[in-house]
């Protein structure tokens, strides 16, 4: 019995040697699937949920850490921008080396804008990317609202985000947000002020006015805040609600001043736009018998216009009045009166367009002038015009230094007018002006020509005048069967060999003609004519309604390329109807699920897991769950159990229909531990019992032999007595 105790604690001594503790030593490399080494990846060891030791790699993707063994342990390896490995129920039975390759961890992208809530973009507001309580990453709106992350943790189920923007006097906002991987999320992220606002845009012409003068004032008269429109015409003011006025006005004086009244609520955004009036100045020549002339009486047809100002002697200058059309009217003791008709148009901002040039007809000269053959009339300092067949003829005996001008009569010519200025007094000069019906073989044909002019002179050169200014029409009737634009004509100057465009102006159109000047370094052959151009596509651009007022609303639409016609043009006028009372608008609650077992990250140590969830405001008529790419149809939209069948890593999604076919959907991930024995460790046991009961038995036999032995001796021992 003493060796059957012995044996028994010696069964004892080695099954416990067969499962004592010691230290050992794990080692190994973190590394990318190309071999690249990483730096400072944590290396976790727990059991049950709990840490039991951990440490991070080099430089080199090194690491060292003493663990307890005989022990199972489950090995979490994880670095930033990397997805984590996971190595379940791992037997630590000594020293051991192990390593790791962790691959990228999938990404997407996020966007969007942060909004009034009339669609405008705000600027320079936080937005903040969230999961859970932790900021992941933080950007600042663009001038446009503007705002994006990117290379943000996604997987192929979703990984859930929260969008929060804030800036100053706005609520703040959050937007839940889902993340694909190798997806761009785009959502926009609206706030409401706390304030009001007043915005919108300043136009001319369809056109934004840039760096126009806004100021806003209160009930009382008092300013209360200034601003200036930007490259689009827009502005904006953000103040307590109220009744205010706001005066718009053009710091050049290019536009006439708009006060507009207007009421403002807190927390609402109020769009009021401008649509002003441009202006512009109208300018006229007036000759006499001797050239300019001073001292005349000039007013223009506009309510409040004084009359014209002689800027210099014989040419003058309204005040600034609205674009339109205008008749002139000039008169000047010793000459009749007369009229120039004209309009005041887009072609001037604020400057001076000609509205051309006018001689009155003086008392007749009854002495000093000479009368010359075939018709020919010369006057001193003046001028004298004939009709030569297809042109006419000009001839000066003495033409005095500055400017002089010629006005041709001769209908079959379109240049009506040449205003020369030279800078010394010429004689016996002459100018010659012929409509020619073809070009000199010598010189290229022009496309599109409306006329082709020769002039030629006598006694002056082209080096002799400081400038020629030409005045031509051209017939509507012509425009309109050539399918020309008026804004496209040209003058174009022959001269050594080439053709060049003048600088040329559209000045002034009535039921027949349109007219135009342009400016001449000299005389030579001239073609009236219109470039060819290529087709323009109207692109309209229109700001939002204004508020209704008297039944009525209306927007600026402008074309941003510009095509000067208005084919599909959007209607910039709609009735409307005023609403007194705005009913209490409750938006709608929106329609929710969510997995609330297993918990996002949790482990479970069996071999199912209890999907649970919950869902709301709508209802759900089909669900299954997807468990690593695997779909499982459920019999109802109730909580199930999940069967697990090895340790490992699990993403799990669950999705519910409902009765429109919408699906929404939300996804966890979470980790499988199911204890098992390693086989090595079993093996272990089995060959410790094997080797006890073995020699348990020899020690029983040992026994059993030494008990007949003794019995032997016993008998012996009676008989010899």
């Amino acid at each position: 019995m003493k060796k059957i105790f012995a044996f028994t604690i010696m069964l004892g001594v080695m099954i416990s040697l067969a499962f004592a503790v010691s230290a050992a030593s794990i080692t190994g490399y973190v590394k990318t699937g190309s071999g690249t080494a990483i730096n400072n990846a944590l290396v976790n060891f727990t059991q049950a949920g709990v840490e039991i030791n951990s440490t991070t790699t080099n430089a080199s993707g090194f690491y060292n850490l003493s663990m307890n063994s005989p022990a199972i342990y489950n090995i979490t390896v994880s670095a930033a921008g990397f997805d984590p490995g996971v190595d379940l129920n791992v037997p630590i039975l000594g020293d051991e080396e192990r390593n790791y390759t962790i691959s990228p961890a999938p990404t997407g992208n996020v966007s969007g804008y942060v909004l009034e809530t009339n669609g405008t973009g705000i600027s320079n507001a936080t937005v903040q990317l969230k999961q859970g309580a932790s900021t992941v990453a933080s950007a600042t709106s663009a001038a446009n609202g503007s705002f994006s992350f990117t290379n943000v943790l996604a997987n192929s189920s979703g990984i859930s985000y929260n969008l929060t923007a804030f800036k100053t006097s706005y609520n703040t906002n959050t937007t839940g947000i889902v993340l694909y991987n190798n997806t761009v999320n785009n959502t926009n992220v609206t706030l409401s002020m706390t304030l009001s606002q007043v915005s919108g845009y300043a136009f001319y012409n369809n056109s934004p006015i840039s760096g126009a003068n806004v100021d806003l004032y209160d009930s009382l008269g008092n300013l209360k805040a200034s601003n200036q429109t930007n490259a689009s015409g827009y502005y904006a003011f953000i103040i307590a609600g109220g009744n205010y006025s706001l005066i718009v006005s053009s710091s050049d004086g290019q536009y006439q001043n708009i006060n507009q009244s207007i009421g403002l609520t807190n927390g609402i955004n109020t769009t009021q736009n401008f649509t002003l009036t441009a202006l512009g100045k109208i300018g006229v020549t007036v000759y006499g018998s001797s050239g300019l002339l001073s001292g005349a009486t000039v007013t223009v047809n506009y309510a409040g216009a004084p009359s014209l100002i002689d800027k210099t002697n014989g040419f003058y200058e309204t005040y600034s009045i609205p674009f339109g059309t205008y008749t002139v009217t000039i008169s000047v003791s010793g000459y009749q009166s007369g009229n120039l008709v004209g309009t005041l148009s887009t072609s001037v901002l604020n400057g001076t367009q000609s509205f051309g040039s006018i001689t009155l007809t003086p008392t007749p000269i009854t002495s000093g002038g000479t009368t010359g053959g075939s018709g020919v009339t010369t006057l001193p300092y003046a001028y004298a015009q004939i009709a030569n067949g297809s042109g006419a003829e000009f001839s000066w005996i003495t033409m005095s230094a500055g400017n002089n001008f010629i006005s041709i009569t001769a209908p079959q010519i379109p240049l009506y007018g040449v205003t020369l200025v030279t800078g010394t007094t010429k004689y016996n000069t002459k100018l010659s002006v012929v409509k020619l019906s073809s070009l000199p073989a010598d010189v290229k044909e022009v496309k599109n020509a409306y006329s082709i002019l020769e002039i030629n002179k006598t006694n002056i050169n082209d080096s002799e005048l400081g400038s020629v200014v030409m005045q031509f029409k051209v017939e509507k009737s012509w425009l309109t069967s050539s399918s020309i634009d008026s804004s496209n004509v040209r003058l174009s100057r022959y001269k050594d060999g080439s053709w060049s465009d003048l600088t040329t102006s559209k000045m002034s159109e009535d039921g027949s003609y349109v007219y135009y000047t342009a400016n001449s370094p000299g005389f030579s052959i001239f073609a009236i004519y219109a470039p060819e151009t290529t087709s323009c596509t109207e692109n309209w651009i229109c700001s939002d309604w204004s508020v209704c007022a008297s039944q009525n609303q209306i927007r600026v639409c402008y074309d941003t390329n510009n095509c000067t016609t208005e084919t599909t043009k959007p209607s910039v006028s709609r009735d409307c109807t005023v609403i007194n009372n705005t009913p209490n608008i409750t938006e709608p609650l929106q329609p929710y699920i969510k997995i609330t077992s297993p918990v996002n990250g949790s482990t479970v140590s069996f071999n199912s897991a209890d999907l649970k969830f919950e869902f709301g405001n709508f209802t759900a008529v089909r669900c299954y769950y997807v468990i690593n790419d695997t779909s499982v149809n459920m019999t109802s939209c109730a909580n199930v159990t999940i069967p697990i069948s090895s340790s490992g890593l699990y993403d799990l999604k669950i999705v519910a229909v409902d009765d429109k076919n919408n699906t929404y959907s939300d996804s966890v991930q979470f980790g499988a531990s199911i204890i098992s024995v390693d086989p090595r460790l079993i093996a272990v046991v089995v060959v410790v019992i094997v080797i006890v009961i073995a020699s348990l038995i020899i020690v029983l036999r040992s026994e059993n032999n030494n008990g007949k032995s003794d019995s032997s001796n016993g008998k012996r021992k009676g008989k010899s007595k």
